[in-house]
């Protein structure tokens, strides 16, 4: 991690077990956050406007604690 910046894409903690979710919603997306106790959290955006379809979309990128509070604040 350089400068607080987002933790590297190629950092083994991006692929083990997230330990805590939570969920947020607007009107149109549900967003699944997800930590795994590493400072590291995850952004699952799962559209709410079909009904006929479940269509969700992975951030691919990681987040520190304060770069996912300030996403969400502008959601």
């Amino acid at each position: 991690m350089e400068n607080g910046s987002s933790v590297p894409s190629g950092s083994s903690a991006l692929h083990g077990c997230m330990q805590e979710y939570k969920l947020f919603e607007t009107q149109s997306n549900f967003y699944m956050i997800g930590w795994n106790g590493s400072g590291v959290y995850r952004v699952l955006k799962i559209d709410r406007l079909d009904a006929s379809e479940l269509n969700v979309s992975e951030d691919s990128t990681a987040y520190t604690k304060k770069e996912c509070y300030e996403l969400l604040k502008r959601i």
